[in-house]
């Protein structure tokens, strides 16, 4: 599996997903690269290596991509068996302090969800979504998939 990232979104399981870097705080942790694309590999980055800590089918973990005022987009990433699960999800969080305050317990945290996609997105095995999020390519053009609303 490749993982792509451009200024405004990222390539994953076989679509675009915009992202929304609005609320992070000029002190953040994640600032630092001189582009919106390299900002968020490092978000990705760190949901590598919280991804390699999921142990349960019975605790997910979120993803967070695209905070809001009243919501926060994300992955719902499911262990199933020896695979992860992944679905979108919005959760019922606004997004002020999402990529900021305590990005890992945010996303090991139970959330409530108000909505979730139908299909799962995909099932991968753990080490290689986990490396191909570690090694995810930022791009300068934006990415070739399709855009999902």
């Amino acid at each position: 599996m490749k993982v792509t990232i451009d200024n405004k979104g990222i390539c994953f399981a076989d679509r675009r997903f915009i992202f929304n870097l609005y609320f992070l705080e000029d002190d953040s942790g994640f600032l630092g690269d001189p582009t919106p694309g390299g900002t968020f590999k490092k978000i990705v980055n760190k949901w590598a290596e919280v991804l390699q800590t999921i142990c349960s089918q019975d605790s997910p973990i979120y993803l967070p991509y695209d905070p809001d005022d009243q919501w926060t987009d994300a992955f719902k990433a499911t262990l199933v068996g020896e695979m992860i699960e992944f679905r979108w999800v919005r959760l019922a969080e606004n997004g002020w302090g999402v990529f900021d305050y305590d990005l890992t317990g945010f996303m090991t945290s139970p959330h409530e969800i108000t909505d979730e996609s139908d299909q799962p997105l995909g099932e991968y095995d753990k080490d290689a979504i986990v490396s191909a999020l570690i090694n995810a390519e930022v791009i300068d053009g934006q990415c070739l998939q399709p855009a999902r609303e």
